[in-house]
């Protein structure tokens, strides 16, 4: 019987001289009767999802187990239909994962038929969000008037419909990732918040006002007289230490979820340094705010988070993967919030 172990060197082989014809390429020195219109930017709205602790988790072999999901998740492409756009949100989170931002890991979701089901997902470890809206009404604003949206969709809890079935509080909202437009990928994506973990995201939101405040102060005693927008800063969100109990024990039991919450720090003058190292961090630059501002998608998303909350008072299901802009065959009015939801 032979003991002795084995090795094989594997080299691999590169080329001395790899001849690039950039002229061939490029087709230099060719000239054509027309020229393609390109209609600018063409990336789709993702989705983002918001995992509360109650998902199984494994890294990205499908096999090794993780804690819980919690937090930011974003769904991979698929494999067998990769468009460009796919390829930049490929290479970026190549990037993220390199810098501890992200990493990649599977997801166990559970279909409409109780059926668990693994999704290969990005799991974001670090998320700050230029939201596109003009400001965040109070819950209770919302409440009263179904109009008062200035770019975030909301319904409050609604009772229990046909088969029992709760009509939960929702938020919808579009945002940005900076970490991902940092690294090249500036795409828009869905965030949806629903449930016990609704009141809990709006609550974030508004926690932003506390930093545009402190910059439209240091702005106004400098000369400045015009406000920011609400993305001129991105919002940092982590996920919570502590949970909150959803559900019933005569519903199917209880479960304890996390919620996002603001990762803001005091921002005082008393220590100008902090402060200004955190607003340099979150501020949106230039170029960034361009993509934002695309297309007239503030103005857009006003409109959408207005439509938005009136298909969902209405009983109208929304799928929280629709952008908020393109056209729809069908205008939703008061007239269709039952009476006793205006």
């Amino acid at each position: 019987m032979n003991t002795k172990a084995t090795t094989t060197d594997i080299a691999v082989v590169t080329p001395a001289e790899q001849s690039i014809n950039i002229a061939a390429a490029t087709l230099d020195g060719m000239t054509f009767v027309s020229e393609a219109m390109l209609s600018g930017s063409t990336y789709s709205t993702r989705r983002v999802t918001w995992a509360t602790g109650n998902n199984s988790m494994w890294a990205a072999n499908g096999k090794t187990p993780l804690e819980n999901a919690r937090g930011f998740l974003i769904d991979q492409p698929n494999e067998d239909e990769l468009f460009p756009e796919d390829y930049e949100l490929l290479d970026a989170m190549e990037i993220l994962c390199a810098q501890g931002k992200a990493r990649a890991v599977v997801i166990e979701h559970l279909d409409k038929d109780g059926k668990p089901n693994k999704v290969a997902s990005w799991q974001l470890l670090q998320a700050s969000l230029f939201v596109v809206c003009e400001g965040v009404p109070s819950e209770q604003e919302m409440k009263s008037d179904p109009e008062c949206r200035w770019g975030v969709a909301y319904v409050p809890f609604r009772g229990r419909g046909a088969n029992d079935k709760a009509l939960s509080s929702e938020v919808h909202f579009l945002a940005f990732v900076k970490e991902l437009m940092d690294t090249g990928y500036n795409g828009p994506f869905l965030f949806k918040f629903s449930s016990y973990i609704a009141p809990k995201a709006l609550a974030c939101l508004k926690a932003h006002e506390y930093a545009l405040r402190f910059v439209n102060a240091l702005r106004s005693e400098a000369g400045d007289v015009q406000g920011l927008p609400f993305y001129a800063l991105a919002l940092p969100i982590q996920v919570s230490i502590a949970t909150i109990t959803a559900g019933s024990a005569e519903r199917g039991g209880t479960k304890q979820v996390h919620y996002p919450v603001p990762s803001i720090p005091r921002l005082s003058m008393r220590d100008p340094g902090a402060a200004m190292t955190f607003l340099a961090r979150v501020a949106i630059s230039r170029e960034q705010a361009a993509m934002v501002e695309d297309g007239a998608r503030v103005e857009q998303t006003r409109q959408w988070s207005i439509d938005t909350s009136k298909r969902l008072l209405a009983g109208v299901v929304v799928d929280e993967a629709t952008a908020p802009v393109g056209d729809e065959d069908r205008v939703f009015t008061d007239a269709d919030i039952p009476p006793d939801l205006r």
